[in-house]
């Protein structure tokens, strides 16, 4: 997500990882999907959560309901708030 200069404001990636206790018939695998959300002010923060947005429409919709951006720049305190409900829960279990 850029502002209207075109400076990134946040990166997401749907990313994987193989969870052994997860596996089942349907997830042989055991792989757990979710979306990293990196902001890229100057903290630098991180969240993840299990849920992947396959359309930039819906991923749009999500940002914008969390009211991520306001006036062109991040707003700290919806950040903050994202940031300290989801954390970084499978990076941690991962050792990221």
């Amino acid at each position: 997500m850029r502002d209207s200069s075109g400076k990134l404001l946040i990166i997401v990636s749907n990313e994987y990882l193989i969870f052994p206790e997860r596996k089942n018939s349907c997830n042989p695998e055991g792989k757990v999907w979710f979306s990293r959300f990196v902001f890229l002010d100057s903290t630098g923060q991180k969240a993840e959560m299990e849920k992947v947005y396959l359309k930039t429409e819906n991923l749009a919709k999500f940002i914008v309901k969390n009211e991520f951006i306001k006036d062109d720049l991040l707003d700290a305190e919806a950040v903050r708030a994202f940031v300290l409900s989801n954390g970084t829960p499978f990076s941690d279990r991962n050792g990221r």
